[in-house]
């Protein structure tokens, strides 16, 4: 994922940011140069991700790729050299990883000498575009070893004298969104002197990036860091750390990052609606467009209290802004509200937290992590499972290296994703956003991906509508309800006497497959017998209270392996299931089992005494 400032806050609101929050006696002095005598340690973030990839070797996830297309007279050699030029200048693009025997972490060194063959020119002429994209897709996906000493990897492929694809990966580990920009723009430069037969003039770096890590690991400790997870421990007390989004798909047992993409786009007159509602409420762009991806996720979820990953630059001291490194940080935002909020008071709850949180945006996840002790479960990444990112500056679609050579952005195929789903928003210079979703494959549809961008659209229409409570939020698109309308206009066909009803098809199942997992909610998971047996169980205690043939029952229960039971049970009774919806007020629901007449309504310990108090009917 590329990240460039995606906050749309500027350097200097960051810094004034870090001025509200930090005592003036600890605010950041210059990064001090690191002795190069002692082992290296690496960054947090770097720590993190090394232990990433011992758990799951090889891995593409963490690889960070752009591809473009060059058009002109390209000078190979002297790209090479401007490659080896970058490479030279930035020690982190010739760093390796090790952990020595008997040490309990790894640490990073330097290799002194440029690694030869960065850059490698392959002949393509004659490829189809579909072996252009897998020869692409392989160059950006080989994993990459991290005691070799360089995780970067250029490749051309020449298409005809005049025209190559660049394909550039480069690992985590050493890199992050804005460090492309970096690379691609001195590269560029050095290029067009070299081109020239001139040396290369770049602007000499006041440190590097194993500076700013040893600087991290000594400023981010001790009370300081107390304090700053003092108050992450306050703002997720009692907050979900899992989203609990319908899946199409079983949830792997662990964790993978097979993905896909989806693009959409926000048309100008919307955003400009959008700045305008931001504008009124004292918020930024960010906010309301988080905001609405908050209500979107509630609205699937039924969850009206979650918590959604966002990235920061990391990049808060004026030395870092042209190094190449890992310095991209990931906070987490709650988003929180009650049945009666409107957009507008969401959207003002959204703002006061997401202050607050770039605030205190330096804490490293990993230490958040260790702080907060979430439960583990390698099914899932902790504390939060989806990303939000709004970046205010397009992604450099083309350019020039000098000499008349150009270049423009190629589009690639997206196979592995960090998270179950990201939604990347992108302001574009015509005043439009172009959105990007990415989700796991293996937990979601396309067809899934496709109604959740459609939906996040009609939030932000809703969003600039009324005042209303988003709990009234209908989030079917008209295109989903023209398909729902021409489905149920289908030719009617009869029931004959081979036709098998729900119940009869899962007990059938039930019957062949006893062991077979029906149902898998958090931790817990029910086989089709057990599924069965509680289900006949419910049908007697149904039968015992007086339900029979052609009687109403009425549920009220969360979504749970509990609630598919009683449906069943009440199904085997020979009665009529009516569902109700929990987060409902008890007085619409009672009124709905009164208007069906429902002999019995089955419900939560919680909601019994309620009902009581309300209902006509027995619970």
């Amino acid at each position: 994922m590329k990240i460039k400032d995606i906050r749309a806050l500027s350097l200097a609101e960051r810094r004034a940011l870090r001025r509200g929050v930090v005592p003036a006696e600890e605010r950041h002095a210059s990064i001090p140069r690191a002795s190069r005598t002692d082992a290296l340690r690496l960054s947090y973030a770097q720590e993190r991700l090394y232990f990433l990839e011992q758990l799951s070797p090889g891995s593409s996830a963490y690889h960070i790729p752009t591809v473009l297309r060059v058009r002109g007279s390209l000078n190979v050699q002297a790209f090479a050299r401007a490659v080896e030029t970058v490479v030279e200048r930035h020690e982190t693009l010739r760093t390796r990883f090790v952990m020595k025997d008997g040490a309990k972490e790894a640490t990073q060194e330097v290799v002194g000498e440029v690694p030869t063959g960065l850059v490698v020119e392959e002949a393509a002429e004659g490829w189809s575009e579909g072996r252009l994209a897998e020869a692409v897709q392989e160059t950006l996906s080989l994993p990459f070893s991290f005691a070799g000493g360089a995780l970067l990897r250029v490749r051309l492929y020449r298409l005809r004298e005049e025209e190559r694809v660049l394909v550039v990966a480069m690992h985590h580990l050493i890199s992050d969104g804005w460090s492309i920009g970096v690379l691609m723009r001195e590269v560029a430069l050095a290029y067009e002197a070299l081109a020239l037969g001139d040396t290369p003039q770049l602007p000499p770096l006041p440190i590097q990036y194993a500076d700013f890590a040893e600087w991290q690991r000594k400023e981010l400790s001790g009370d300081r860091l107390a304090r700053e997870l003092s108050y992450w421990k306050e703002e997720l007390a009692g907050a979900p750390l899992v989203l609990e989004l319908p899946l199409d798909k079983a949830r792997p047992a662990t964790q993978t990052f097979s993905g896909a993409a989806l693009a959409s786009a926000i048309d100008p007159k919307t955003v400009s609606e959008l700045r305008d509602l931001a504008l009124r409420e004292g918020a930024t762009l960010f906010m309301v467009l988080v905001s609405a991806y908050g209500v979107l996720l509630g609205k699937h979820t039924r969850q009206r209290d979650l918590v959604v990953g966002t990235p920061v630059a990391g990049r808060v001291h004026p030395e870092t802004e042209n190094l190449i490194g890992m310095f991209v940080n990931s906070v987490p935002l709650r988003l929180k509200w009650n049945r009666e909020s409107t957009f507008a008071e969401i959207l003002r709850d959204v703002k006061a937290r997401s202050l607050r949180a770039f605030a205190h945006g330096e804490v490293p996840l990993a230490q958040l992590m260790e702080a907060l002790s979430p439960e583990r479960d390698p099914s899932r990444s902790p504390i939060y499972q989806t990303m939000f990112a709004l970046q205010n500056t397009p992604e450099s679609g083309a350019g020039d290296f000098g000499g008349g050579v150009t270049f423009e952005a190629y589009s690639t195929e997206t196979t592995s994703v960090q998270f179950d789903l990201t939604l990347i928003v992108v302001e574009q210079p015509d005043g439009s956003a172009s959105l990007t979703l990415t989700y796991n494959t293996d937990l979601f549809e396309r067809a899934t991906a496709e109604r959740l961008l459609a939906r996040y659209t009609k939030v932000l229409s809703a969003a600039l509508g009324d005042r209303a409570s988003v709990e009234d939020l209908t989030l079917m698109t008209e295109a989903e309800r023209s398909t729902l309308l021409t489905m149920s206009a289908g030719d009617e066909r009869p029931f004959s006497d081979e036709s098998r009803t729900v119940l009869q098809a899962f007990r059938e199942h039930a019957r062949l497959t006893p062991e077979a997992i029906a149902l898998t909610c958090a931790a817990a998971s029910w086989t089709y017998g057990e599924l069965d047996e509680r289900s006949a169980r419910i049908s007697q205690n149904l039968r015992a209270a007086g339900v029979g043939h052609g009687n109403v029952v009425a549920v009220c229960m969360p979504r749970s392996p509990e609630m598919i039971a009683v449906s069943l049970g009440v199904m085997r009774a020979g009665a009529i299931y009516l569902p109700l919806e929990i987060s409902h007020p008890v007085d619409r629901n009672v009124s709905t089992a009164v208007a069906a007449t429902a002999r019995l309504v089955v419900t939560t310990t919680e909601l019994r005494e309620a009902f009581q108090g309300a209902a006509p009917c027995p619970v």
